[in-house]
């Protein structure tokens, strides 16, 4: 006599594997509906990371530096260990000291630099605000420097100028 083998049909094992890959491909959908935000989190995240270290690090070297200045979209910083130099352009802004150039992809428009004395001469006049505009994430940021000077600063700048 023969023994029956306890086994599954071919339908059950065909209705297993219908069930399992749909729960695979919802799966799937799933992680790439997920892997796509984080990718759009991550590129907007960045941008504004680069918008506050842009901002950090010109606050920063505006404060620390003696004398400012401001000739064809180069903002040029004296400061006591050397100069310092951010290049404006319509799709980055680089600033460079000694031999390091960092790059930040913020393009920079409306540059408007408002100086101390705005007379006709030779000698860069000193920088005292500086303004312009950046875009990110669509939306268009302001920004304003401000560079105070010392009165040491402002009379030796003068005694230059009228010589």
């Amino acid at each position: 006599m023969m023994q029956k083998i306890k086994a599954f049909t071919l339908m059950e094992l065909l209705i297993g594997m219908i069930i399992g890959s749909i729960v695979i491909a919802l799966g799937y959908s799933t992680y790439a509906i997920i892997y796509k935000q984080y990718l759009a989190y991550k590129t907007i995240k960045k941008q504004v990371v680069e918008t506050m270290q842009l901002n950090t690090l010109i606050n920063e070297d505006m404060i620390n530096s003696n004398v400012v200045t401001y000739n064809d979209g180069k903002l040029i910083l004296n400061k006591k260990n050397g100069v310092l130099e951010y290049r404006f352009n319509a799709s980055y802004v680089t600033r460079r000291q000694h031999e390091l150039t960092d790059t930040f992809k913020l393009g920079a428009v409306n540059l408007l630099p408002e100086f101390f004395n705005n007379k006709e001469s030779n000698t860069p006049s000193l920088l005292t605000n500086f303004t312009f505009d950046v875009i990110v994430l669509g939306d268009t940021e302001h920004f304003t420097f401000t560079k105070n000077y010392s009165a040491e600063t402002l009379m030796n700048y003068e005694i230059k100028t009228t010589q």
